[in-house]
């Protein structure tokens, strides 16, 4: 498997993980805090994110975008997108209630 294939599905899982504990109604240090701690080698792109935003106080979305910068993989110039719209997902539910799978109910 060449590797910007593998850094490909690698990157691949570690976004749907994200996606998919965004769903347990977790804050984005968390979130960022357990991707960092997948056993794949794109974690470590994970990890200093985390480590800027977590311990240094850098927004997540530039925390990810200088990140992407310092990457040596093209490819990973897309977590800032991705991450981003995790993000952006996670408020969304919290905005409109829903935890845990369950939304509040509508007021029609």
């Amino acid at each position: 498997m060449s590797e910007e294939k593998r850094v490909a599905d690698d990157l691949l899982f570690l976004l749907t993980y994200m996606a998919s504990i965004a769903t347990a109604d977790i804050d984005r240090n968390e979130l960022f805090k357990h991707t960092s701690e997948q056993n794949y080698p794109l974690s470590i792109y994970f990890k200093r994110v985390y480590t800027l935003a977590a311990k240094w106080s850098y927004a997540y979305s530039k925390a990810c975008k200088f990140i992407s910068k310092k990457a040596k993989f093209v490819i990973l110039g897309t977590i800032e997108n991705s991450s981003e719209i995790t993000i952006s997902l996670n408020f969304y539910r919290r905005a409109r209630g829903e935890r845990r799978g369950i939304r509040k109910p509508s007021e029609d």
